[in-house]
């Protein structure tokens, strides 16, 4: 299989949506993939975002939290693209395209891969089990089979999945569970490895920052430090490193 596209999406939350320029630059530079914003909220995006990649808006529900409709909202990509594409959150930055695009790669036309399914056999899992969104890449069929995304709009999709009442975390445990109703084999399920059973082998990470001089071709991915305006020395000195800024 071969991706096209990397998803990630926002709301108006400056804390988040402040990333997209670099994280949009990241996957087209670095790994060569189209990004993609999935935007949703009550009112349509600032005119910006439409200079840093494909936006697509959506109009929020009332009766729903808007964190939960901007995490759920990047399933719905499946219904408005047209190739396979790897699905990320806004906060985190690609790296190594050998590790995205390898992913897939002994996928065929059709498939689904987990790229961190070895984080549910950790404690905090097992017993809140779940497939991290980062990442989950594949074919817009598959999704639309794995989810039963048979629904006429995102409005629908998106009550359909607050009926749920899965609360915290809707959009990774709607995942997990529809793997156990489907029993897809075409699933792959990859392992990451972990450290301390919370820090991604090979990641860049906001907790444990290296000291100055590190070489960010050495990581697989980042993930960055929140906010961007109260980490702006930091984040623009990753974003330099890879001539993304």
């Amino acid at each position: 299989m071969e991706l096209k596209y990397s998803v990630v999406s926002s709301n108006s939350n400056p804390e988040y949506l402040d990333f997209w320029p670099y994280v949009a630059k990241a996957w087209k530079n670095l790994i060569e993939l189209e990004p993609v914003l999935l935007y949703i909220d009550k009112d349509s995006p600032p005119e910006w975002v439409y200079d840093h990649g494909k936006v697509l808006y959506f109009q929020s529900i009332e009766e729903w939290d808007i964190v939960q409709q901007s995490q759920c909202i990047r399933f719905w990509a499946a219904k408005v693209l047209d190739a396979p594409f790897i699905i990320s959150d806004m906060d985190m930055l690609p790296i190594s395209k050998e590790y995205y695009v390898g992913g897939v790669s002994d996928l065929g036309v059709n498939g689904i891969a987990s790229y961190s399914s070895d984080i549910i056999k950790y404690r905090w899992y097992r017993t809140n089990p779940q497939y991290p969104m980062c990442y989950l890449a594949g074919d817009p069929k598959s999704f639309i089979d794995l989810l039963d995304l048979k629904d006429d709009s995102h409005f629908s999709f998106l009550r359909r999945l607050k009926n749920m009442n899965i609360r915290y975390g809707t959009d990774q445990k709607f995942f997990y569970n529809q793997t156990l109703r489907k029993q897809k084999d075409y699933i792959k399920h990859m392992e990451r490895g972990w450290i301390e059973e919370k820090y991604a082998t090979g990641r860049l990470d906001k907790a444990i920052w290296p000291k100055p001089g590190y070489n960010p071709m050495e990581y697989i991915d980042c993930h960055l430090p929140r906010p961007y305006s109260n980490n702006k020395n930091i984040c623009d000195d990753l974003f330099n490193k890879l001539n993304i800024i």
